[in-house]
């Protein structure tokens, strides 16, 4: 499913963190790791080269780490915008996935694996896993859990049946074929959309979803033997989709990273975004396919 992933690293805690929480993606296929590490373009190069073996030792340190978790794992390091170089390598080399750390959003979350995440979201061409990390008082950070086939959390995957949405479902059925033993399948019929002006076609747009659910649900099951919840809510999309993943804890939120009527303008404060930055747990987003964008 994953076999060639891309992982950015800052050589921080917080991505040690993220690299010891890399063992249970195996379960999804992955074999071969490419560790990224990027410098800003104005970065001094006398300081850079003063610290390089530093900068090196760490860095193989870091590949020592993965390979220990089984990864055939390579290094590079470049130099310019972590988003974009991040995103072009995984394009040009076909990388079937981009892994970054990101503590929950908030005005104190300012490490910079954080900050190169939710940069990458508005970049990211392939996939981008955006693994959850939170403050400990030994190492200084962990992650909020490990995502596994053989982790019995739910995988919850919201959906506003958009083409994107059904992109990103693909990747589910590859989930539960996977071995994947939970999942939630989400919908969350839009109250700012629906109301004032239609709410007495409110049953008929919750019949039609669920049917929409349920047929999901049948698919799923010809893929693997998981258990699958349905659950449609009446509310705010992004609010809802973070409040159950409080309430339920999943080990990751599966999504398509666009929605009904995208518009670029107004990229940064869809659903996925709000989502990404705010959930307590992993998301996975799933870009639209290019003909869609």
């Amino acid at each position: 499913m994953f076999k060639r992933l891309i992982l950015a690293t800052d050589l921080s805690a917080a991505s040690n963190a993220v690299i010891e929480s890399m063992g249970g993606l195996k379960t999804l296929g992955s074999e071969e790791c490419l560790l990224v590490l990027a410098l800003p373009q104005e970065s001094d190069e006398l300081i850079v080269e003063f610290r390089r073996d530093i900068i090196d030792q760490r860095l193989q340190a870091q590949k020592e780490l993965l390979e220990k978790l089984g990864y055939q794992t390579e290094t590079r390091i470049v130099t310019g915008s972590g988003k974009r170089e991040l995103n072009r390598i995984a394009v040009e080399e076909n990388y079937a996935l981009i892994v970054a750390g990101a503590e929950e959003h908030s005005l104190t979350s300012e490490i910079f694996s954080s900050s190169l995440a939710y940069d990458i979201v508005h970049h990211a061409e392939k996939p981008l896993l955006i693994l959850r990390l939170e403050k400990d008082p030994d190492t200084g950070f962990a992650a909020a859990g490990e995502i596994s086939a053989e982790n019995e959390q739910p995988v919850l995957f919201a959906t506003d049946f958009s083409a994107n949405s059904e992109t990103a479902f693909e990747y589910l059925e590859s989930l539960v074929a996977c071995g994947f033993k939970n999942i939630i399948l989400y919908h969350v019929l839009d109250k700012g959309k629906i109301e004032p002006y239609l709410e007495d076609m409110l049953e008929d747009f919750q019949r039609e979803d669920l049917e929409r659910l349920e047929s999901m649900k049948r698919m799923l099951a010809e893929k693997g033997h998981a258990h699958i919840e349905i659950l449609l809510h009446y509310g705010r999309p992004a609010m809802d989709i973070v409040q159950l993943a409080e309430e339920r804890r999943p080990q990751l939120i599966l999504m398509g990273s666009q929605g009904r009527g995208f518009i670029r303008e107004l990229y940064l404060g869809s659903v996925s975004h709000h989502v990404a930055r705010r959930a307590s747990t992993s998301v996975l987003l799933i870009p639209a396919r290019r003909e869609e964008a």
